[in-house]
């Protein structure tokens, strides 16, 4: 689905979280809140953010505190109608375009983290892992998302570099697992919640 959205010019929310640099719980709340008219539209209950709409999330989470309610449905308005650079009401004035450019910088990260993942059947039981290697994506942005450093990893995939765990924590944000986590650590590769508890010592 990721990919046809994209063409369509589409993104899931959390797609759209990622590139805004938004909580996808506040993603979900500016989209509740009515703030996206006409920019969102809901496929067998994804949500789809389309057009202006993730810029338009950006500025909502930005200028949530600094905007009153009033004027911020103004501008989100402008912006979901229009190309505008700058949006002025009053006394207020916000920069939209620099706002844009921190969105297109969120997009080349997540196209990034997807040319960086692999996904086929014939690898791991298909299961998304970075390009080249058996090291899997959301294993290792599990690890680092519970503080483990690269050393750490690296015992354990020796390949592993600080741009692949980056990259690998940016896909599975936007892409998360389906089903119940593991739970991993570097200092034992213990599974936890299948029906057998693999553990692997590492070498000391």
């Amino acid at each position: 689905m990721t990919v046809a959205t994209r063409r369509h010019g589409t993104w899931t929310a959390n797609e759209a979280g990622v590139v805004a640099g938004v909580p996808l719980k506040s993603v979900h709340k500016i989209i509740d809140a009515g703030l996206l008219a006409g920019a969102v539209v809901t496929t067998g209950g994804t949500r789809l953010i389309g057009g202006r709409g993730v810029l338009a999330i950006k500025l909502a989470h930005r200028t949530r505190s600094t905007l009153t309610p009033v004027v911020r449905e103004r501008m989100l308005t402008s912006i979901l109608r229009s190309n505008i650079r700058v949006f002025r009401d009053d006394s207020v004035t916000v920069d939209v375009a620099a706002m844009e450019r921190e969105v297109d910088a969120g997009r080349a990260a997540l196209e990034r983290a997807r040319n960086a993942v692999t996904v086929d059947d014939r690898i791991m039981a298909g299961i998304p892992c970075l390009s080249g290697t058996r090291i899997p994506v959301h294993e290792v942005a599990a690890l680092a998302a519970s503080g483990e450093s690269l050393e750490q990893m690296k015992r354990v995939w020796p390949a592993l570099t600080a741009e692949f765990v980056g990259l690998a924590s940016v896909y599975a944000e936007a892409y998360p697992r389906r089903g119940r986590p593991a739970r991993l650590s570097t200092r034992g590769l213990t599974k936890v919640g299948a029906t057998k508890r693999l553990k692997i010592r590492l070498p000391t």
